[in-house]
C-alpha cells in the first residue's frame, strides 16, 4: 500500500479512539496489526476479527491479540474454535468485520479482494463506506477520505 493511505488510516483510527470509538480490524495483516498495536499502546480498545477459529490464531498474531484484549478490546471469529486458517475464509472475515463496524473504511483495494467484496457488501446494504484515497476501482457509493478534512464524515457515520 502506498504511504499516504496508511498514514491517513493511522490518523483516522487515532481520532476515532480519541472520541471513544472502537475500530474493527482484521486480525491478520501487518496494516491492521499496526493499527491494533498503536491503539493498545494508547490503552484504546479495538475489535479484532480473525479469519480462522480462535484456537488456530497464528502465533505471530497472538501478542497483538493479547495486547488488544488487555486494552479492553475483543478478539472474535465467525468460525469454530479449531477451523483453519484457510485463505478462502478471509472473505468471511472481511464481511464480518464490515458488519460489526457498521461503517466500512478500507485502504484502496481491488474489487476481487476480500476487502473489495466487503465494500461492495456494505454499499449494497446501504451502509456508509469510505476508501482512504481516491480509488477508481472502489464500488459506487463509496466516499474518498483524501485528508483529515474528510474525517468528520467518517466519524459522523460511526458515532450515530
Amino acid at each position: 500500500m502506498e504511504e499516504a493511505p496508511f498514514e491517513r488510516a493511522q490518523a483516522l483510527a487515532g481520532r476515532l479512539t480519541a472520541e471513544d470509538g472502537v475500530p474493527v480490524l482484521g486480525a491478520q495483516s501487518g496494516f491492521d496489526v499496526a493499527l491494533a498495536k498503536r491503539a493498545a499502546g494508547e490503552g484504546a480498545p479495538v475489535a479484532l476479527v480473525a479469519a480462522c477459529g480462535l484456537a488456530e490464531l497464528p502465533p505471530r498474531l497472538r501478542p497483538v491479540a493479547s495486547q488488544a484484549v488487555r486494552a479492553g478490546g475483543v478478539l472474535l471469529s465467525p468460525f469454530p474454535m479449531t477451523h483453519g486458517p484457510f485463505d478462502h475464509d478471509d472473505n468471511e472475515r472481511a464481511r464480518v468485520q464490515t458488519a460489526l463496524a457498521g461503517t466500512a473504511v478500507f485502504a484502496p483495494t481491488a474489487p476481487d479482494t476480500p476487502e473489495g467484496r466487503a465494500l461492495t457488501w456494505a454499499t449494497d446494504a446501504g451502509r456508509p463506506a469510505f476508501v482512504l484515497g481516491s480509488d477508481e476501482d472502489a464500488p459506487e457509493n463509496t466516499r474518498p477520505v483524501r485528508n483529515p478534512d474528510d474525517f468528520a464524515a467518517v466519524l459522523d457515520s460511526v458515532m450515530l
